[in-house]
């Protein structure tokens, strides 16, 4: 054991030694990261700075990252770069509720020391830091999250990454508009769609050019969702006159265009609190921008109706309470609403925020036809 003090050169000399030993054992290895260190506070629960003080210092971190935001009533943090597909947004707390990997996530950003001890964020801490106030009004405010490029108020193309002036963040990857030329007006609405989407839409069953259309201003809403989340914007109801039309293909393959990702399900239920808590539980998800009401359908004679599809769908802020809690989750009402369904009759309210899309098919017809 090296001692405190040297009394010969050659306890000087020892001492040296170890010391630099130690220094040795401290030192980075090859890969290690240069995170920073924040002091003022143990693992116990204690701060042994003044608590502001250390509370700034962990602000100019969160901010200088540049990864963590304000996205309704949570905060979360971007992992990974834009334009990979493994980028995600991860949430650090939603509602109130500090989440369990939060300490491990933000242990990517800095490390706690005490003494000479280090450890990742403890979770008292995380209690006081990403509730205080002065932190959350310095972290910049997500408006609208999407996984494609979308278009600014002034019809710009916003590339992946973070945009302040709009509150607009986009993961995925970069692409450049081409502008195709204007489409024959003689021709039939499918053939004056782009090649690509011609393709998409040419093998579902239309029941007229009407419905066509409207699918197609469901995909471009999706694309403008950023001008229509204060505005209100339409419902898309896929109705078909049989099973097996591709109502919920067309859906499906609505949300992995806007997405990059096959979205979830909800099904459709009359128990309005059932209904309410399944819708809660699958906008949770930020990587969610269509939602889908799957096989909307009542009693003979009875219309669809929902009074939290109603309400919800039509404000510019989605609000729910979470299953078992006294709270709500809350995010902007950047979702595109959409059902699928056979022969339902949606009520007055409903149909009046409503842009239909029908398909039909009727083998008979068109047996009689050839």
């Amino acid at each position: 054991m090296a001692k405190e003090k040297a009394e010969t050169p050659g306890d000087e000399l020892e001492y040296q030694l170890f010391q630099a030993l130690k220094q040795a054992q401290n030192a980075p290895l090859l890969g290690a990261r240069d995170l920073p260190v924040m002091g003022g506070l143990d693992r116990q629960g204690t701060f042994t700075d003044p608590q502001e003080n250390v509370l700034v210092r962990a602000t100019e971190i969160l901010v200088g990252s540049a990864q963590v935001f304000t996205y309704g009533n949570s905060v979360v943090m971007q992992r990974g770069e834009p334009t990979t597909s493994e980028v995600s947004l991860a949430a650090l707390r939603s509602g109130t509720e500090i989440e369990t990997s939060a300490r491990g996530i933000l242990a990517n950003l800095f490390i706690c020391q005490h003494g000479e001890r280090q450890f990742p964020p403890p979770k008292w801490f995380l209690e006081v830091l990403l509730h205080a106030q002065p932190v959350l009004a310095a972290l910049p405010r997500i408006q609208l999250y999407v996984r494609r490029p979308i278009l600014s108020k002034d019809f710009a193309l916003l590339t992946p990454g973070w945009h302040p002036e709009s509150g607009v963040l986009v993961h995925g990857p970069a692409v450049e508009l081409i502008m195709s030329e204007s489409p024959d007006p003689d021709l039939s609405a499918i053939d004056r769609l782009p090649h690509h989407l011609h393709n998409l839409l040419g093998e579902f069953c239309f029941r007229t050019e009407a419905d066509l259309v409207n699918a197609v201003a469901m995909l471009i809403t999706g694309l403008l969702m950023n001008h229509f989340l204060t505005q209100p914007k339409a419902l898309f109801p896929v109705d078909g006159n049989q099973p097996s039309l591709g109502k919920t293909l067309l859906l499906r393959v609505t949300g992995i265009i806007l997405d990059g990702a096959d979205p979830r399900l909800v099904p459709f239920s009359e128990d309005e609190e059932e209904q309410h808590k399944r819708i809660c539980a699958s906008v949770r998800n930020p990587h969610l921008s269509v939602l889908i009401i799957d096989n909307a359908k009542t009693a003979v004679g009875k219309e669809v109706k929902s009074p939290v599809i109603k309400s919800m769908s039509m404000a510019p802020e989605i609000s729910l309470r979470i299953l078992g809690k006294s709270e709500n989750f809350t995010r902007p009402n950047d979702l595109l609403w959409t059902f699928s369904m056979n022969n339902s009759r949606f009520c007055i309210d409903l149909i009046a925020r409503s842009c239909p899309i029908r398909l039909y098919y009727c083998p008979f017809a068109e047996s009689r036809a050839t």
